[in-house]
């Protein structure tokens, strides 16, 4: 398969745009809900499923002259089932952490390109197979060497866990058949299914972070001695309290390390907005909507609302479990009466973008046939539903997790634009929302505007080969034996192509272009919006920075620095 070409035919406006709503030198407030200062146009390069080059992450060729290479950040953090050894934990907001102690073969890139990290590179063989050769001279941070077999004994220790499989093991990552050791610094990773070009992701999340084969509780879970090869060393942990890292000096990347140490704090969402007042904590990434209101006053704190990676909120419908729903024309009318721009006004003062597909149009498949096409409608989504036998409208029960007021007043929202086409909302708050939704399926809809960001075709995958994302249940026989049709039918066979394929050949891209055109026109899971990522940070924070994880952000703490006093 043909090796990664970085460029893309088309030029596509920066991931990142960033609006700034509180600033340390005292700016003015809100921006009043414009989308804030596109920075110009960039080249946006396709995620390869082929990556070559020096592996080490280099320090920029401009320093800034303000760096206080001997620093602390602070960082606030929810604890909540977190433990740092990453393979038994469930909530991939916290993997940032496995990230900077045990580093990874690949890096993602918040424009979701992939580089080189302790991988010095990676290609994509055929289908089910890929070959790693790794960074020369690279050991783990108690001296043992970072070769093939002892990556490949982390590697196994990550799937033996016993909470892999609802820790961070999922989907086509489960494809992994074995690992051949091919030389002292090679591998070759076999699969057990067509899927090389979306388990090529794998090599740079923290499933394939490994801790040394030498340490004396490696076959511990969790273990609480990790040793990892990455830039930064576990000091301490004290669970419902503080985590301390500290750059570990003989790291290839410790120039890059611009901060000595790392103080991660506990604190419960609700201690958020007195933890950065007080100066408590220096940066929270990943913030709600609620708590960034409550801090934008505050000319000491720098809000950031930043729009990067994929972040895309949707409508997880149970199409074949409701009469109505069933039917393309019905969910096409739903996602034609919802007002878009109405909700990205009062769910996020404007800064949330409207969506067209389930690709943001910065990405650089998206397919901008799609452009506009998802516009509010209220005459067209009216007309659908009478074509679909419902002239006299449809009863819609949408369902929240009891208690999350953002959800409700969501929802609210969503009831009053779409009862002008004729769809009767009835809201249903729910003690268990994912049984109650996903397993037994007692509702029609969620609605997710928090967005989410799979790396690669796991946005696809996440879906439509899924069990409890593929709520529409898109390819599998309806509960009274009726087949998929054969738009389901062929959207099933265009993510299972797309998970084989090299991300980086021409054959992905019509792929991805049909793609869209048929969630867009079938309204499986109808886009909403893509909402801001909502960082604050200190005025002692330089360059503030998130990396991408599984399904979120957190921390880049190898592009950030602490300012010195």
């Amino acid at each position: 398969m043909g090796t990664h070409r970085h460029h893309h035919r088309r030029h596509r406006r920066r991931l990142a745009l960033v609006v700034v709503a509180a600033m340390a030198l005292g700016a003015c407030g809100d921006d009043g809900g414009d989308d804030a200062g596109e920075t110009g146009d960039t080249t946006a390069a396709r995620a390869p499923a082929a990556t070559t080059g020096g592996a080490s992450t280099t320090a920029s060729a401009e320093e800034p002259d303000d760096v206080d290479r001997d620093g602390t950040l602070r960082i606030g953090m929810s604890f909540a089932g977190f433990h740092p050894d990453f393979t038994m934990v469930p909530n991939v907001a916290t993997s940032w952490i496995g990230y900077v102690v045990h580093g990874t073969l690949l890096r993602q890139n918040v424009d979701g390109t992939i580089e080189p990290w302790l991988a010095r590179s990676a290609r994509i063989v055929d289908p089910r197979t890929i070959d790693v050769e790794l960074d020369p001279g690279r050991t783990y941070q108690d001296g043992t060497p970072f070769n093939a077999e002892n990556v490949k004994a982390g590697v196994l220790r990550n799937y033996a866990s016993p909470r892999a499989a609802q820790a961070f093991i999922d989907g086509e990552y489960r494809a992994l058949e074995s690992i051949e050791v091919t030389g002292e610094l090679t591998f070759r990773i076999h699969l057990n299914d067509d899927v090389a070009g979306s388990y090529y992701y794998a090599l740079s999340q923290t499933d394939w972070a490994t801790t040394s084969p030498a340490s004396p509780t490696f076959a511990e879970y969790p273990d609480p001695n990790l040793v990892g090869a990455g830039p930064y060393k576990l000091v301490s942990f004290e669970p419902d309290r503080e985590l301390v890292l500290e750059r570990w000096e003989e790291s290839p990347d410790a120039e890059r390390a611009q901060i000595k140490r790392i103080e991660v704090v506990a604190l419960a969402p609700d201690a958020f907005v007195n933890a950065l007042r007080s100066g408590t904590v220096d940066y929270i990434t990943g913030l709600s909507p609620q708590v960034a209101e409550a801090v934008a006053s505050d000319s000491s704190i720098l809000l950031e609302h930043v729009r990067q990676g994929n972040q895309a909120g949707v409508v997880y419908l149970n199409c074949k479990r409701h009469d109505g729903w069933d039917d393309a024309r019905v969910r096409r009318a739903l996602s034609l009466a919802l007002d878009r721009e109405a909700l990205s006004q009062n769910l996020y003062g404007g800064r949330a973008v409207p969506l067209d597909s389930f690709l943001v149009e910065e990405h650089p498949h998206y397919n901008p046939a799609v452009k506009g096409r998802n516009q509010r409608d209220v005459a067209e989504a009216r007309r659908l539903l009478a074509e679909a036998g419902y002239a006299d409208g449809i009863e819609l029960n949408a369902m929240v997790q009891g208690g999350d007021t953002f959800g409700i007043r969501t929802l609210e929202l969503v009831q009053a634009s779409v009862a002008e086409a004729g769809i009767d909302v009835t809201i249903t708050a729910s003690p268990n929302l994912v049984q109650d939704m996903f397993i037994d399926r007692k509702a029609q809809a969620l609605f997710v505007l928090g967005g989410v960001t799979r790396p690669g075709v796991a946005i696809l995958t996440s879906v439509y080969l899924g069990s409890n994302a593929n709520s529409c249940e898109v390819g599998l026989p309806a509960p009274d034996g009726t087949l998929p049709d054969a738009a389901e039918q062929r959207m099933i066979e265009i993510v299972k192509e797309l998970r084989a394929l090299d991300q980086g050949s021409d054959e992905v891209e019509p792929l991805w272009y049909e793609a869209q055109e048929l969630a867009l026109e079938n309204a499986w899971q109808p886009a909403i919006l893509s909402p801001p990522w909502t960082r604050a940070s200190s005025s002692r924070v330089g360059n503030p920075a998130d990396l991408p994880l599984k399904a979120n952000y957190g921390p880049d703490v190898l592009s950030m620095y602490v300012r010195a006093e």
